[in-house]
């Protein structure tokens, strides 16, 4: 499972977390995650159940849409 740019809102985050953290219970799901390093996911709690997987540099446009983030980021759920 992946979810792209989506932990931008600290409820929703939560969440979606929650939600992603019993299909892998239930069901042995991989989660990931992809995001520029939004505050409400590397100041989260979750981000210490998060291993990086790839890092990627985002393009100039992108850069300028994400207020001054310069990468992307694909973690795994543990």
């Amino acid at each position: 499972m992946l979810f792209g740019d989506m932990f931008y809102d600290p409820d929703f985050r939560d969440d979606i977390v929650h939600w992603a953290t019993e299909q892998r219970k239930r069901h042995g799901t991989e989660v990931y995650v992809g995001d520029p390093g939004r505050l409400p996911l590397v100041e989260s709690s979750i981000r210490q159940r998060l291993t990086n997987v790839a890092t990627y540099d985002l393009t100039e446009s992108c850069k300028v849409d994400n207020n001054g983030l310069t990468k992307g980021y694909v973690w795994k759920l543990l």
